[in-house]
């Protein structure tokens, strides 16, 4: 899956949210059982992130 935006925030949110650095443990695993999976559709795994074709950074969405 691939996700883009020009407003240079939300995809750096949505990427520090799936990997779990905006929530607590139990509010990470209620967003991803919910809302990652649940209405996003995304899978356990590794993601990254790129700025302008450079990867910035890489994560984990864990399997719950």
């Amino acid at each position: 899956m691939i996700l883009w935006s020009d407003d240079n925030i939300s995809i750096s949110m949505i990427f520090n949210n799936l990997t779990g650095q905006n929530f607590k443990a139990d509010e990470y695993k209620a967003y991803i059982r919910n809302i990652a999976f649940g209405k996003m559709g995304f899978v356990p795994g590794t993601i990254e992130l790129y700025k302008g074709g450079i990867l910035i950074a890489s994560g984990i969405i864990l399997a719950l």
